[in-house]
Parts: structure tokens; C-alpha cells; sequence
């Protein structure tokens, strides 16, 4: 696969409601990021769908090493029902998961269950990401939520990165990141299966190897 890197640092004002952005990413990269954090924002720009709004908007992007590191919880989950949705200051939905594995563990969780909370809702899609589904599986770079939120859900974490940070289960041991293709993780991808990603801005990694790699830093 003929991959082109650039490596870029582009701070925003947060005053504008940006975050700061850096990595090295591959030029099939394109369009919008939108900030992770639970509780900020970059600025929205509702764009009309066939279906459902989107909105776009600045977001922290992390190389994987500094992700882990960053990560309050790192787990292999899978999706169980939506408990809600939030409005504001940007459109959230917040899921149940079953924890199935733990890569990185918070010592504050001692329960096998966590809400989880993504961007976009039924109404309005963030960068016309797909709201997870019952029984999809997915390794999720999670960090720990605060406020009258996490008051509401117990157990209330939100995702590092958004989609640069959701790693959907695609078939047995193999993993796909749905965001950002990071160099850092070219030698854990799954080399048969390469074709499926050539002309998205996806990675598709073998989970088994994927998992090593996490826990390498970890340790």
C-alpha cells in the first residue's frame, strides 16, 4: 500500500473553542476532526444528510503510544443498550457495555459494566460516524468522566480521540481502527486484509498483535 506521511502540529485557539492537534498521520486522512473531551467542544458546523444532520469540529488526535498513556481505561467491550442522549453543548449519546477484556484498567472501576458516552445522537451525526449498535465489540481508549453527567450514569466514560481511538471487532481476531491511519501500528496490521482498507482512512490490525502492542506500553 503506497503510504504518504505528513506530520503536522496545528494548535487553535481554545478561546475558539479548538483543541490542539498533532500526530503523524497518513494523507488519506481528510476532513474535519472533532474534539473527544466530554465537556468541550470545537466550533460545530451542521451539515445536512440524506437522514440526519452531522456536525464537525476540532479534536485532540494522539499517537497510539501517547493514547495508551493518556488512557485512564483501555477495554474490549461489547454494546448493550442506549441509556440516553444529550443536547447539549454538542449532541452526545451515552451506551451500556460489557467490559469482555481489559488492556489498561482504571483502579477506580471494580464493576464489569460502563457507560460510555459518543458523539453525535439520533438526530445529528458527528462527521457522519455510525452510533454504535447492540453487540458490536470494539477495544475503546476511554477516559474517566466528571460532572453532573457522570452523576446521572454511573461508571461514565468518554472516548480519547472519538474514532481515531475505536478499534470495531470485524471478524475473529481482527480489529479495525475506524480513524486516522497511524504508522505506529503498520506492523500489527493485518496484511491479508489490506485490501479492505486502501482507499478509506482506516486500518484493519490483527487483534491478538494489537493487544501486545497496547500492553507493551502498559507494563
Amino acid at each position: 500500500m503506497n503510504k504518504k506521511l505528513v506530520f503536522s502540529t496545528v494548535i487553535l485557539s481554545l478561546m475558539a473553542g479548538g483543541m490542539i492537534y498533532s500526530g503523524t498521520l497518513d494523507q488519506r486522512n481528510s476532513g474535519s476532526v472533532v474534539n473527544g473531551d466530554a465537556q468541550t467542544s470545537g466550533p460545530i458546523n451542521n451539515q445536512e444528510t440524506d437522514e440526519k444532520k452531522t456536525f464537525k469540529g476540532q479534536l485532540e488526535v494522539f499517537p497510539f503510544e501517547d493514547g495508551v498513556i493518556q488512557a485512564d481505561l483501555i477495554v474490549k467491550v461489547v454494546l448493550r443498550e442506549n441509556l440516553g442522549e444529550l443536547t447539549e453543548p454538542v449532541p452526545k449519546s451515552i451506551f451500556n457495555a460489557q467490559i469482555l477484556s481489559r488492556q489498561k484498567s482504571d483502579p477506580t472501576l471494580v464493576s464489569e459494566t460502563i457507560s460510555i458516552m459518543q458523539q453525535g445522537n439520533s438526530e445529528v451525526l458527528f462527521n457522519d460516524n455510525p452510533l454504535f449498535q447492540e453487540n458490536e465489540e470494539y477495544i475503546l481508549f476511554l477516559k474517566k468522566a466528571v460532572g453532573s453527567v457522570a452523576e446521572e450514569y454511573p461508571n461514565l466514560y468518554w472516548i480519547l480521540g472519538e474514532d481515531t481511538n475505536m478499534y470495531k471487532n470485524i471478524r475473529n481476531n481482527t480489529v479495525e481502527k475506524l480513524g486516522y491511519i497511524d504508522k505506529e501500528l503498520y506492523d500489527v496490521e493485518n496484511n491479508h486484509t489490506l485490501n479492505l482498507n486502501e482507499t478509506t482512512n482506516t486500518q484493519v490490525l490483527n487483534e491478538e498483535a494489537f493487544i501486545k502492542r497496547i500492553e507493551s506500553i502498559t507494563k
